[in-house]
């Protein structure tokens, strides 16, 4: 890899650090309208368009066959939707919240025991290259050290929720990150591997049919 993508991809990881932290602040304000903000974590008024829908994203929970992650997670295969902002809600019940953050590409794919959402503002036909690209890139960059053997107390800090290990089987993970034109993400990137999604009600679950959606392929829905 050439200096400057480098350099651009730990921009896009810091980046998605900053996305983490202020998710889990908006969390622990919901309980605690006391709580003190990390001093190095994202405001509000901060975030672009992009993040602030995979922002709100994260509070939705998926579940196998349920949704574009659903059904990714359920067949292994990756699900490309093409103007998503323009999807029957009945597929894609998030395509108002699509629209009004300008996403018109969203892809699903499988990835350790559990599922990536990217999206962009662009119109993005099918590229397998494009989730080669995301993998090694940022998701092989992030990715927890898993091992079969249990860690002492020596070998792993105490803050467990900064330095996690794999969960093999979580069908509840659910990565999200907005993704540009030409797999330039840089600031947009987003990138949560730690399964919060439990914390989250019921109430967000995506309940489609999925039928319409394409798996690996570009599909256009009218509302």
């Amino acid at each position: 890899a050439h200096p400057h993508e480098t350099k651009a991809d730990k921009i896009g990881l810091q980046r998605s650090e900053q996305l983490r932290e202020l998710y889990k602040f908006l969390l622990v304000g919901e309980a605690d309208p006391l709580a003190k903000r990390p001093s190095a974590s994202l405001s509000p008024e901060d975030l672009s368009d992009s993040e602030w829908y995979y922002l709100v994203c994260m509070s939705f929970v998926f579940y196998p066959n349920q949704s574009l992650p659903g059904k990714a997670l359920e067949t292994g295969e990756t699900v490309w939707l093409c103007n998503a902002q323009q999807a029957d809600s009945k597929f894609f019940s998030r395509s108002l919240l699509a629209k009004s953050a300008s996403i018109q590409t969203v892809v699903c794919f499988p990835y350790l025991g559990g599922v990536i959402e990217i999206g962009t503002t662009e119109l993005v036909s099918e590229d397998p290259n494009l989730i080669q690209h995301v993998k090694a890139c940022f998701l092989e960059i992030s990715k927890p050290t898993c091992s079969d053997k249990s860690s002492s107390a020596h070998d792993k800090p105490h803050d467990d929720n900064k330095y996690p290990t794999c969960t093999k089987g979580d069908h509840e993970v659910l990565d999200k990150m907005p993704m540009e034109n030409s797999c330039s993400f840089a600031e947009e990137l987003k990138f949560d591997e730690y399964p919060d999604r439990e914390l989250q009600d019921d109430d967000n679950n995506e309940d489609c049919d999925m039928d319409g959606f394409s798996d690996g392929g570009c599909d256009h829905y009218e509302s």
